[in-house]
């Protein structure tokens, strides 16, 4: 693969007829990271042009979808100037996008090393979750989101933790940094688990720096969040919501991580659990469960004895009661590919 810097100097010699084909496909793909980059940088710092990243050991149908996710929703772009931003006041109905107790001030066009402060910095400890402000579809990249609202707004969030709880380690760990059950283009609801509050990239202290996009433009976040509805928790938008456990029985809506035959405990990370009488509740951190399962529990379409054909990244339902301590799964409904 040639590099960016060799295509687009074969570009500028050569023209775009003359060009090696290599060269303007790179030169294609780079644009929308760079703009990305710009973008994500609020701080000083150098420029993120690393590709899009997925979760590790998506479907490879969701992996085919990447490229034209990204290309279909690529990120808003803040201008990366001295020159005031508008001034003018918008009220987007949304939730807080940080759960519980946070502080931030208007810090939006404050001069920052030579440009403008294009969102409000929330401040809130390590892993505090993220929730989407309103409803619409979401695409990510290594600690930022964004999301395309059905109200015809954007927003963009970024500074995503990305360390391993009680450490600085800056490992990454997706499943630390964004809610399990994201893929790129993925629907989310308002108030549905993100991702948690870092301090990556070149922040001072975790916090979430926050955007709004609208029709015309970037616009102030800071009057919408102060009028935004804000949460104690995260929201699950529960499938099958007729479909109660049982009595004595509990719901776990799941991602799977793992699968030991010798045992017959599966690892799971759980998104959400519903009981008998109906109560559904996210959960507000990385929660890992072991469930042992029984061969004839696992339908013919979950695949535990090769589990690389389980996505990681779809929530699925296990039905399970506990005895001695231990979940013991009773019936499984599988995840649905989109």
């Amino acid at each position: 693969m040639v590099s960016i810097y060799t295509a687009m100097f074969a570009l500028t010699m050569q023209g775009f007829s003359q060009a090696p084909a290599s060269a303007v496909k790179e030169v294609h793909s780079h644009l929308s990271h760079i703009a990305n980059a710009v973008c994500c940088v609020q701080e000083k710092g150098p420029l993120d042009l690393s590709p899009p990243l997925s979760r590790g050991s998506m479907s490879a149908r969701a992996f085919d979808r990447a490229p034209a996710i990204w290309r279909e929703l690529p990120p808003p772009v803040a201008p990366y100037s001295p020159a005031n931003l508008p001034s003018d006041k918008v009220y987007v109905a949304m939730v807080f996008p940080v759960v519980n107790a946070t502080s931030y001030r208007n810090s939006f066009n404050d001069m920052r090393s030579g440009f403008r402060h294009t969102g409000i910095d929330i401040q809130a400890p390590k892993m505090r979750p993220i929730v989407a402000p309103f409803s619409g579809r979401i695409n990510f990249k290594i600690y930022s989101f964004w999301i395309y609202g059905d109200n015809g707004y954007r927003c963009l969030g970024t500074h995503l933790n990305d360390d391993t709880p009680g450490s600085n380690d800056g490992r990454n760990n997706m499943d630390f940094m964004f809610a399990p059950n994201l893929r790129p283009g993925d629907r989310v609801q308002m108030g549905q688990l993100i991702g948690y509050v870092g301090n990556s990239g070149d922040a001072t202290g975790p916090h979430l720096h926050f955007e709004i996009h609208g029709p015309k433009g970037i616009r102030n976040p800071y009057f919408s969040l102060k009028s935004g509805q804000k949460l104690s928790g995260p929201r699950f938008p529960l499938t099958r919501a007729s479909d109660r456990p049982s009595a004595g029985q509990t719901r776990f809506e799941v991602c799977f991580r793992g699968y030991n035959p010798k045992t017959n405990n599966m690892n799971v990370i759980a998104v959400a659990k519903q009981t008998s009488n109906g109560a559904v509740t996210a959960y507000a951190k990385p929660t890992f469960v072991n469930i042992n399962v029984r061969s004839e529990v696992a339908p013919d379409t979950f695949p535990l004895e090769n589990p690389t054909d389980v996505p990681t990244d779809r929530v699925f339902s296990v039905y399970a009661r506990q005895s001695n301590g231990a979940w013991i799964a009773q019936r499984i409904v599988p995840p649905v590919e989109e």
